[in-house]
């Protein structure tokens, strides 16, 4: 039977039918799209051309919007999920540095995550650190020579929403690090971006950059916060003696950071 030959009545169930599909369509779309996104509810008409539909998912969401995860196992799997990652050894694979040229450099940065939302528990740990000047093995109080390791919080972080990007947030307690009779006090944050790959596919692996774009200038020093609120001036700070300087942290190779179980990244 064609549609020239439908009743009124046959036409307009079809046309309901039609309609619901269509709104199950959207419904399913809005809900891939935006189950896992921190609360950016403000900015969710501009964020990837996300619909009317997108927000009411969110409204209707149980549960603060920061409890959304951007890491998500696959069925079966839980969370928390490890992951680690290292530069290869080199001199001068990372490198601190402060406005005025103070340095401290190591042949190996390790940085460790327990991913289980949008933060958890993170630790950095840089080998055979020394201070050029003077040549000296720096440690961090308690530690090894040249072992340097700072241990603290990390958060996943919108750093950007044209394009849209992440970044990841490392807070951490003042940290001290001795190199002979020097004492060098560091203190948070530290900002480095997240290149996640293809946006939600399954990964075992990310990457993490850290870089300076010049003396004591981190290349990332501000994001948004789960209300879509700019947060600005997020300095590393350093004081090698000489009284608190801006500081960057410069990573030279992008870390790959590998995880123990396939994971999706939500972003």
């Amino acid at each position: 039977m064609g549609v020239k030959s439908m009743s009124r009545i046959q036409l307009g169930i079809l046309g309901v039918l039609i309609t619901l599909l269509a709104g199950l369509s959207l419904a399913s779309t809005a809900s891939a799209e935006c189950q896992f996104f921190p609360g950016l509810k403000s900015r969710f008409d501009n964020i990837n051309n996300m619909t009317g539909a997108c927000m009411g998912l969110l409204e209707k969401s149980e549960g603060p919007y920061e409890e959304f995860k951007t890491f998500q196992v696959l069925p079966g799997d839980s969370l928390p999920v490890t992951a680690e990652g290292h530069t290869a050894k080199g001199t001068g694979a990372v490198v601190l540095e402060s406005e005025v040229g103070s340095t401290l450099s190591g042949e190996e940065a390790k940085v460790a995550l327990e991913l289980k939302t949008n933060l958890g528990p993170a630790s950095a740990d840089l080998v055979n650190v020394v201070e050029p000047k003077s040549k000296e093995s720096c440690h961090t109080e308690g530690d090894a020579a040249g072992v340097v390791l700072v241990k603290g919080e990390y958060r996943v972080v919108f750093t950007s929403f044209e394009p849209l990007e992440i970044g990841l947030l490392f807070l951490f307690s003042e940290v001290t690090v001795i190199c002979g009779k020097l004492k060098i006090k560091i203190t948070a944050p530290i900002l480095g971006h997240i290149n996640p790959g293809t946006k939600g596919a399954e990964v075992t692996s990310f990457g993490l950059g850290v870089h300076c774009k010049g003396k004591g200038k981190q290349a990332l020093t501000s994001y948004f916060n789960t209300e879509g609120k700019a947060i600005e001036k997020q300095l590393l700070s350093v004081n090698f003696g000489l009284g608190k300087e801006n500081g960057c942290q410069e990573v030279k190779e992008e870390l790959t950071i590998s995880t123990s179980k396939m994971v999706e990244i939500f972003w």
